[in-house]
């Protein structure tokens, strides 16, 4: 298990979202700053 942790654009959010998906990444938190 590892810790990733990362700043994305909102605009590229979900572009993130759909590539973690598809490397079969789970457990995934997003928040607004």
């Amino acid at each position: 298990m590892k810790l990733v942790i990362g700043i994305v654009r909102p605009e590229k959010a979900n572009d993130v979202l759909e590539a973690l998906y598809r490397a079969h990444v789970q457990g995934v938190s997003m928040s607004k700053v």
